[in-house]
């Protein structure tokens, strides 16, 4: 309390004046949040005085702990610049009603950085474009009933409410493309991908809402930015497609493309002047990092009006001024997608400013920024800097984030004015040279079936590639110890794995390397050897080199391996061994359900599973078909009950599909219960780019040359060829077993669900599949992922409905996996769906007996 120029400190003895307030709640009107307040109301002395808790913001309701001035906000500027733009067609195309078209464009994810193109393409064609409201808790709140999967981001949860939102307003169609590839904007980045919720999510709403069935055209197509040819094909088809001719649309085109480069260089511009301005005057700017629809006032809760109360500037990842673009040098993780490359480029930039801080907003859920804090940290740590993360989602306590920010604000006072950035010099992982040749290769195991036959070629090669056993719960531990938590949970296992083998004390850490997949694909599984080697770190391992089996990523300035080469028979020999690995899987699984003595099935699979491993070579294929045959001979000779059983289909996450640790051996607790598995092949995870290279041509996805698709063509009939042959041997088996269909066809049953442009995760491989499983039979599926996989928010989860409609009589049972996960819980499920299927199936079988035994009655009353 102050007295005059006197300070008084009340003490404990006067806590009940504390106590005595009265607490209301209200709703604040200032703006489409409608926050909850709440309002504590204080008497002192006969002075009346109220603090409120709750808001966003301060606008409304303020308890005066503001700036001394409101600093300037590039979220206010952006939303402003991306979408107040003319609506209305510069030259009217009218229909044959005579009315113009209305095309609904959601405000949603990737508009929130591609809208100014869409804008100026659809008015100058002579459209009407028609945006939906800004985002607020009651337009989120109409379409939560329709969101398919719980834990995908708040961003992509209000697509929903913002699709229902345009189908109020009566528009005659809804323009939402699936956006696969961003533009080229770092010449050293390894790719330019969008991540899979913002390419799939058309897609979902496609299967979750259906405009189509409301009346409403809902356009989806597959889109990309990669090059200017190929987004000009695109929108020359597309435009064509809804009557206009092709040289409004080149103008429209042209139109487009000055639009969003306007609007990137007035963002520059608005940063630039921003920064500017601090300098002269020697004020804080904070950056806050974040996707493009992070500027959503909803979904980052106000943040810039939070921050610009307390008298700071706020700038963006995309407005750091072109004259001093940092690029991406010192980068330690796979650049692949654009949104995150952003991040990295504004931190390397922020880092080096001596007024500049960062705020980093990550999404609960969001798959990409597992990888994207560990990185933007180390990369803030190397010039003395700590970046703040402040994660969000819709329940977000923005009281909480407040006081965080001035948290932060007090720290860099106590930092003081003379702190200046200083560069220092990032630990790194030992490079496998030349001279590391001898060292033994630890590598996590895969799956019992395949791991061998996935090696098999750098062992002929001479190296000392060791598998280690079975993960166990010691590994889990280590993993969420030494990497982030919030990664998927095949990344928590392998690398825990690694590093319990290395603290194991058996292994040598001078003498050993590490190593693991890496893909390149589109989800964040790309990225683990990247997470490897930072937890080696962590441990206080950087003297282990890593080791990257990959032909994809382009990944050797990330982890250069000068002394391990990708030999040239690493394709074929894994090929063969795959294919020869898939019969005998199957083999087993037809057979292990009903072995009469317990282990005889396992104990010819893994008799064939050793002889094979050291017999892989592409050049010889033969070797291992005769072994097939004689597998097959040993099976036959098994004794079995050849009644039938009931089936259950397993699809999803690779690794969780086939590694029986990371599922609680789902399949043997199955087969325990009398249900024969079905567990797809693994060749065909391989082989979808027969399908996908030559859609992504048709579709000016990526520009692919017709000698490489032809290319492709052939070594497709060669794949096929001895698919075809592994199925002769399968045919052979008394017990009926089901054989390898053909990519092409999965394709066909995938497209009747599923979009191919997403070509992620497991891709639209879990679509095929479940339609084969249909078309034999087999409508009782279980579909295991890991806990938040973004793939398979959209691929699966988000497929659900669609995938019903189709199939009459699927039933999918979704079981999320990661390191706390119940298996109590998922047994409990997973025996629901058995007695379905069990109660099926043999009801099934006493309709068909009856039906019989009626027909030879009929039979017998005939000849009598």
């Amino acid at each position: 309390e102050k007295a005059g120029e006197a300070t008084r400190f009340i003490g404990l003895e006067n806590l009940e004046r504390a106590a005595a307030y009265e607490r209301k709640r209200i709703t604040c009107q200032g703006c489409e949040n409608f926050c909850q307040v709440t309002r504590m109301t204080f008497t002192e002395n006969g002075e009346t005085r109220s603090f409120f808790a709750g808001n966003k913001c301060e606008k409304i309701f303020t308890n005066r702990l503001k700036g001394s001035r409101t600093g300037a906000n590039l979220h206010q500027i952006k939303r402003e610049l991306l979408f107040d733009r003319d609506a209305t067609p510069a030259e009217p195309l009218k229909n044959e009603k005579g009315e113009v078209p209305r095309i609904g464009i959601p405000r949603v994810l990737n508009m929130w950085d591609d809208y100014p193109f869409w804008n100026a393409l659809l008015r100058e064609s002579g459209f009407e474009v028609v945006l939906s409201d800004p985002s607020s808790m009651a337009l989120a709140a109409e379409g939560y009933g329709t969101v398919m999967s719980e834990n995908i981001c708040f961003p992509a949860k209000l697509t929903n409410g913002h699709i229902f939102n345009l189908l109020e307003k009566g528009v005659d169609r809804i323009f939402y493309p699936m956006v696969r590839y961003s533009r080229t904007e770092y010449n050293e980045a390894q790719n330019i991908y969008n991540c899979p919720v913002v390419t799939g999510y058309p897609q979902v709403i496609e299967s979750s809402i259906n405009p189509e069935a409301r009346g409403v055209p809902f356009d989806r197509p597959p889109v990309s930015f990669a090059t200017e040819a190929l987004i000009r094909k695109f929108c020359l088809s597309y435009l064509k497609g809804l009557g206009v001719d092709e040289k409004r649309a080149r103008q429209a085109f042209a139109a487009a493309l000055k639009a969003q480069s306007d609007y990137r260089e007035d963002v520059r511009m608005a940063g630039s002047r921003i920064i500017a301005d601090a300098k002269r005057e020697n004020r804080r700017v904070m950056m806050v990092l974040g996707r493009p629809y992070h500027v959503d006032a909803l979904i980052s809760h106000k943040m810039g009006e939070m921050i610009t109360s307390l008298g700071l500037d706020v700038i963006t990842e995309d407005s750091i001024p072109l004259e001093e673009h940092s690029a991406l040098d010192d980068v330690k993780v796979l650049t692949q997608w654009t949104f995150p490359n952003r991040l990295y480029d504004a931190a390397l930039w922020a880092a080096e400013q001596d007024n500049v801080e960062v705020i980093q907003l990550n999404s609960f859920g969001c798959g990409p920024d597992a990888l994207t804090v560990d990185e933007v940290k180390p990369l803030l740590n190397r010039y003395g800097k700590n970046p703040t993360l402040v994660k969000i989602d819709e329940i977000t306590s923005p009281g909480s984030v407040k006081l965080r920010i001035r948290s932060l604000i007090e720290s860099l006072r106590m930092r003081g004015e003379d702190f200046i950035p200083h560069r220092i010099e990032r630990t790194d992982t030992a490079v496998f040279g030349i001279e590391d040749k001898h060292r033994k290769i630890l590598a996590p195991v895969f799956s019992p079936f395949y791991t061998d036959f996935l090696v098999s070629t750098f062992r002929n090669q001479g190296y000392d590639l060791e598998i280690l056993p079975m993960a166990d719960k010691k590994s889990i531990e280590t993993g969420l110890k030494y990497s982030n938590n919030d990664i998927c949970y095949p990344a928590t296992i392998v690398i825990g794995d690694l590093i319990k083998a290395l603290q194991s004390g058996q292994y040598d850490p001078e003498n050993v390397a590490v190593g693991l997949t890496q893909t390149g694909g589109q989800c964040r599984a790309s990225s683990y050897v990247s997470m490897l080697k930072k937890a080696l770190i962590r441990a206080g391992y950087p003297q282990v080199p890593v080791v990257a089996i990959s032909t994809h990523t382009g990944g050797e300035a990330l982890n250069p391996q000068p002394g391990f080469e990708i030999p040239t028979a690493f394709r074929l020999d894994s090929l063969f061994g795959i294919i020869y690995a898939d019969v005998l899987a199957r083999l087993f699984y037809s057979h292990a359900p009903r072995e009469m003595v317990k282990g005889s099935a396992w104990a010819v699979a893994k008799k064939y599973i050793d002889l094979g491993k050291t017999r892989v070579n592409y050049r010889k294929p033969g070797v291992l078909y005769n072994l097939l045959d004689e597998a097959v001979k040993e099976f036959n000779a098994l004794e079995v009950d050849p009644a039938p059983l009931p089936k259950v289909g397993i699809v999803g996450e690779i690794f969780v599909k086939f590694n029986p640790f990371s599922n609680s051996n789902m399949t043997e607790w199955l087969m325990g219960q009398g249900i024969e598995p079905e567990v797809p092949p693994l060749i065909n995870f391989f082989l979808t780019m027969f399908v996908t290279e030559h859609y992504n041509w048709k579709n000016f996805i990526t520009e692919t040359s017709r000698l490489k698709l032809q290319g492709l063509r052939l070594a497709e009939k060669f794949v096929d060829h001895h698919i075809n042959r592994a199925n002769r041997i399968i045919g052979k088996a008394v017990q009926p077993t089901p054989g390898i269909h053909s990519i092409r066809h999965l394709a066909d049953h995938a497209e009747n669900m599923i979009e191919l442009i997403n070509q992620y995760g497991e891709s639209w491989l879990i679509a095929g599949d479940i339609g084969s499983f249909v078309e034999d039979g087999i409508t009782d599926v279980v579909c295991i992922q890991p806990f938040g996989c973004i793939a398979n928010h959209i691929i699966a989860k988000g497929m659900e409905k669609k995938m019903k409609e189709t199939h009459k009589g699927l039933n999918i049972l979704y079981l999320d996996w990661d390191a706390g996960s119940s298996e109590v819980n998922a047994v409990n499920r997973l025996d629901f769906l058995v007695r379905g299927a069990r109660e099926a199936f043999y009801s099934g079988r006493k309709k068909e007996s009856r039906s019989r035994e009626e027909k030879e009655e009929e039979k017998e009353v005939i000849l009598q």
